[in-house]
C-alpha cells in the first residue's frame, strides 16, 4: 500500500451485509496502546505508548467536545469502519496490521476521505502480508 495512504482518512464498507461489529472492536481494542472513547463509543483512540494514551484519555474526558488528538483513530459501525492516518512512525505498523487484518477477515470496499477508490491497494496490501 502506497505510504501516502498512511496520510489519509480511510472507509471501508462491507461488500455485502454488515460488518462483524463485535470481532472488529476486538481486533482494534488489541491494536497498540488505546482506549476504547467515553464520549462516542465507536472509536477507538490508539496511542504509541502507555504514557500518551494515558494523556489522551485524560484530554479526553477533562474536555470531551474539543475534538480528536492527532492519533490513529479507529471508528467501528456496522455500515462502516473509519481509519484515520497513524501521524506518527510508531504507529504505522499497528495502522498496518489493522487494515491488513480487516481487508483479510472482511470482504470490503476502501474510499479515501475523497472518494478515491483504494480497494485494490488495501487487498494487494493484506495479500502481500505488508503489515
Amino acid at each position: 500500500m502506497s505510504e501516502t495512504l498512511e496520510r489519509e482518512t480511510l472507509t471501508f464498507t462491507p461488500a455485502a451485509g454488515s460488518f462483524d461489529v463485535a470481532a472488529i472492536e476486538r481486533q482494534a481494542a488489541a491494536c497498540g496502546v488505546g482506549f476504547r472513547d467515553e464520549s462516542r463509543p465507536a472509536v477507538f483512540v490508539v496511542a504509541a505508548s502507555a504514557e500518551v494514551r494515558d494523556k489522551l484519555q485524560a484530554d479526553r474526558r477533562a474536555y470531551p467536545d474539543e475534538g480528536f488528538p492527532f492519533t490513529l483513530l479507529i471508528e467501528v459501525t456496522p455500515e462502516r469502519v473509519e481509519v484515520g492516518p497513524p501521524y506518527e512512525a510508531a504507529l504505522v505498523p499497528v495502522w498496518r496490521t489493522f487494515i491488513a487484518w480487516l481487508m483479510r477477515a472482511h470482504p470490503c470496499r476502501v474510499k479515501n476521505e475523497f472518494g478515491t477508490n483504494l480497494t485494490e491497494d488495501a487487498a494487494r496490501m493484506s495479500r502481500d502480508g505488508a503489515a
